[in-house]
This record gives structure tokens, C-alpha cells and sequence, in this order.
């Protein structure tokens, strides 16, 4: 007989671990999920991670290549603005620097201040990249500081004179007679190869000028050497830079860019020194107008009469200081030019004030304050003529050059002087008579243009757009102002040692 029994706890002990291998079953499961999942994000991050490294890299490599674009650009400007100066001589005398905030620089003058210009404009150009995508740069932020020339900053004062003949002090002459700059700089035309003398740009600086380039006409000039160097690199790979696959080999096409750009870079210096009849002159000329304008609110052109100014000061003669207060349609920065700056008649004025005369009437006074009535005769307080200067009524002294203490009102502003060598020889002008001379009966004269030919030899050496000329016929005065100058290249033009023929313009 056999007797079936039931064991409850061997039953309990089946079922845990049924159960334990369902969860054993379910955390395999997982794990192999997980991992399988863990493997495929691996792979996903992993090639993430090779494709961003690849774009950083990507984006290095533009970042360079954008500062030697930029550096190639900045290149090709300066040479054009120096082949413009060196045309005409212009020294760079002055601390170098443009803009709101001047930064100081050694005087240098000619491939010194190319180097000095070109090295900061390699500096800007690698900031400009960092900070701006390789096609979309700043044109300003290549720049740092301005390749055109700069001069002195002195102090107007009024003097004496019916041309154009300023005053310096005696320290300019040391500078320009002791070979520190240039052995063109003679003052008196011995050593720039001509019996010109030495002639200067006197203007007054914009205070708002915002930085090279600022001038509509200089900034398409960048942007058309940019366009080449584009167009130069595209020639390279058959398209722009940047478009190119993340998986090229970008090193080979980094240092083709760096030979192409090599390669351009000498065949610019080859240009400059060899192939100049290939540059369009007269673009890159108009260009160094344009900013020029922009550079100053007005400037005109002169030599010097003497080197006995105080230090710091230069001496203006009505002239001068008329064509720089006083410009006209004329003038190199006419009203077309001055659209959107500030107004030449709100540029601050000045009259000088004679020292001695001033030191005279103080001590008058303090001796009238001394004086009591009873010193006075009959005990009556009497007034002290205080002697007044008429610099019109005083015709004692008006030699060129001396001091014309109030006569006429000039520039409060700072004055820059920058001197110029090669100024070209006059060929031709156009002297256009003003309401006054007109009127003056400047028509009725007999021989004028024998009258004005004689007057500019007498007066001026130099002849700039804009000037007014003032010649005397029988005690009357008669003005007029230059219209046209030729050759044109600078619109100014050297009256020494040239047969000047004259014309006399329309009135308007």
C-alpha cells in the first residue's frame, strides 16, 4: 500500500525559483540591451566627436587663412597708398597713427613705415579672424593704424605775407637739415634732385574721423583687392575656401593657399618695382583723395619763408589761413566732400594777442590802481588811455614772415604739417575772379594775365585748388581763386623754376 503525500514547502521552493530566473532572464536581458545600446552610442559619439574635432580644425585653418587673406589685402592697400606718396614725396614726419586714439611711433619715413603699417595690419587682420567669419571681416579692423604719411602738430599763429609762405620753428629745420629722416627733406630744394623747394600739406585733422579707410572711394579699392584674393584662392581649388569636404586633405590645400599667397605676394613687389605702367594710377590716386578728405575738414598747400616761430607754433599768413577757415567749391575738400562731417564754419577761431602789448596794459593798469586822486591834477581822477593796436592802421612793419599780431582770425585747432618733395611742376591753371574782384572792375584791366603771372612769382610757390590769389593793380585789390591746376594728379602744383601759363575762368 502506498500512501501519497504533499510537501507545501518543497512546492514554495519551485516556485522562487521560477521566479529568480524570470529576473535573472529579464536583468540578462536588460544588459544585453544596454549593451547593445552602449555600443551603437559609442559609435554615434565617437564619429560626433571626429566630425566636430574635424570642424574645429576646419575652422582653425579658415581663422589662419582668413588673417593671410587679410594680411594679403592690408598688403596690397599700403602699397598702393605708398606708391601714391611716393609719387609726390610725401615724408611721414609725425607719430604715425589715426584715428580716435593716436598711439606713438618713431618717426620713419618711406619702407619704415610701410613695415610699421604692415606689421599692424597683420595684427589686426589675425584678431579681425578670430573675432569674424573669413568672408564677412571689418574692413577697419585690418587696420590698425593708417599707412597714410603724418606730420607735425603745431600751434597757428598769424603773420605777415601775401602768398604762401609760412613760418617754422627753428627745431624743423634742425630735423630736416640733419639727414635723420631723409636727405630730400632740404628746405631750399638741394637734395630732392630739384631747385624746388621744399613744400608742405597744412591741414586741419578731422576730429571725427573714424579710421583708415573712412573714404567711400578707399574702402571699394579693399573690397576690390579682397575680391582678387577670393578670386586668386578660388583659382587654386576651383572654388572659395571653406566649401571644400570636412574628409579632404586639408593640409595639402592649407599649404598650396600659403604658396598661391607666396606666390602673389611676389608678384605684388614685383609689380610695385617693375611693372608700374600695369597699376591704374589715376584709381589709386583718387582713392588717396578721397580718404585725405575725410582726414582733414579742409588742407592746402605752402613752403616757408623763415625758421624763427616759437617752438610748437607755425605761421600762418592770411592766405593760408583763409583757404583753411574759408574753402570753397574749389577747394581739395570741397562741400561735396564734406557731406556729413562737421561744418568748416563751426572749425574754432582765434587772433593773437601781442605779448608786449598785453605785458604794457596790465602794467598800466596796476599803476593807474596805485594812483590816488590826490596825485591828480587839481584832485580830478583822470582816465589812462590804453594804447589799442590796429594792425590795419600800423604799416610799420609788415614784412613776410613777421608777427600780424590780431590781423586776421586762425584755425584754434592744431595745425598738421607734413612735408611733400616732389611736388609737380605747373603747367597750366585757372584763376577765376571773385564777386569782389569783379566789381573792383577786374574785367577793365589791361595785360591781367601778364598782372597775374607777375603776382605769382612774386607771391606763391605753390598753387592748390581752392586758394585765393590776391593781386594789387593801382592800390586796388583784387581776388581770385584757383579753379584748376594742371598736371592734376594731387591738385597742386609747384610755381618755381616752370612756365606757369595762365587762364582766367568764367565767373560765377
Amino acid at each position: 500500500k502506498i500512501h501519497c503525500c504533499s510537501n507545501p514547502q518543497s512546492t514554495m521552493d519551485f516556485d522562487i525559483a521560477t521566479r529568480r530566473l524570470q529576473r535573472d532572464q529579464q536583468t540578462a536581458l536588460a544588459r544585453s540591451r544596454a549593451s547593445r545600446a552602449a555600443r551603437t552610442t559609442s559609435a554615434k559619439a565617437k564619429k560626433e566627436a571626429a566630425t566636430s574635432r574635424a570642424q574645429a580644425e576646419r575652422r582653425l585653418r579658415e581663422k589662419k587663412l582668413a588673417g593671410e587673406r587679410n594680411k594679403k589685402v592690408a598688403d596690397r592697400v599700403v602699397r598702393c597708398v605708398r606708391g601714391v606718396e611716393r609719387s609726390y614725396g610725401v615724408a611721414n614726419v609725425g607719430d604715425g597713427a589715426t584715428g580716435s586714439a593716436a598711439s606713438s611711433q618713431s618717426p620713419a619715413l618711406g619702407a619704415s613705415s610701410t613695415s610699421a603699417a604692415l606689421a599692424s595690419a597683420t595684427a589686426a587682420g589675425n584678431t579681425a579672424a578670430s573675432n569674424t567669419s573669413a568672408m564677412e571681416v571689418n574692413i577697419q579692423s585690418i587696420f590698425t593704424q593708417s599707412p597714410i604719411s603724418s606730420g607735425w602738430k603745431l600751434s597757428a599763429t598769424s603773420i605777415h605775407g601775401e602768398g604762401d609762405k609760412i613760418a617754422l620753428p627753428p627745431s624743423i629745420l634742425e630735423t630736416l637739415t640733419s639727414g635723420s629722416l631723409s636727405s630730400d627733406l632740404d628746405p631750399w630744394g638741394g637734395g630732392n634732385g630739384s631747385r624746388r623747394p621744399l613744400a608742405f600739406r597744412i591741414g586741419i585733422l578731422n576730429p571725427n574721423y573714424e579710421g583708415f579707410p573712412s573714404s567711400k572711394k578707399m574702402k571699394s579699392l579693399v573690397d576690390k583687392f579682397r575680391e582678387e584674393v577670393i578670386e586668386s584662392e578660388a583659382s587654386v581649388f576651383g572654388s572659395n575656401i571653406g566649401d571644400h569636404d570636412v574628409e579632404g586633405n586639408m593640409d595639402s590645400e592649407n599649404q598650396s593657399m600659403r604658396r598661391q599667397l607666396q606666390s602673389d605676394e611676389n608678384m605684388d613687389e614685383a609689380s610695385d618695382n617693375d611693372n608700374d605702367d600695369e597699376i591704374d594710377r589715376n584709381t589709386y590716386t583718387q582713392a588717396y583723395l578721397d580718404e585725405l578728405s575725410h582726414l582733414y575738414l579742409s588742407y592746402t598747400h605752402a613752403t616757408v619763408v623763415e625758421f624763427t616761430q616759437e617752438e610748437g607754433c607755425v605761421g600762418l599768413p592770411e592766405p593760408i589761413a583763409k583757404s583753411l577757415l574759408q574753402p570753397n567749391k574749389h577747394s581739395l575738400v570741397g562741400p561735396e566732400q564734406r557731406q556729413g562731417m562737421e561744418d568748416t564754419s563751426d572749425i574754432p577761431t582765434k587772433l593773437t594777442v601781442d605779448p608786449a602789448l598785453n605785458s604794457t596794459s596790465k602794467q598800466s593798469n596796476q599803476e593807474g590802481d596805485e594812483r590816488s586822486p590826490d596825485d591828480l591834477d587839481g584832485g580830478i581822477a583822470m582816465d589812462i588811455d590804453t594804447p589799442h593796436h590796429d594792425i590795419e592802421s600800423d604799416n610799420t612793419d609788415k614784412t613776410p614772415g613777421h608777427p600780424a599780431y590780431g590781423a586776421f582770425p586762425i584755425p584754434a585747432s592744431l595745425i598738421a604739417i607734413t612735408p611733400l618733395t616732389s611736388l609737380p611742376a605747373g603747367k597750366s591753371c585757372t584763376l577765376t575772379p571773385t564777386p569782389s574782384s569783379i566789381k573792383n572792375g577786374f574785367y577793365s584791366l589791361q595785360n591781367v594775365k601778364l598782372v597775374l603771372e607777375q603776382s605769382l612769382v612774386r607771391t606763391r610757390a605753390t598753387l592748390s585748388k581752392g586758394d585765393v590769389v590776391r593781386t594789387w593793380r593801382r592800390g586796388v585789390c583784387f581776388d581770385l581763386i584757383v579753379s584748376q591746376v594742371c598736371p592734376d594728379g594731387l591738385g597742386v602744383v609747384s610755381c618755381v623754376d616752370t612756365d606757369l601759363s595762365v587762364d582766367i575762368g568764367a565767373p560765377e
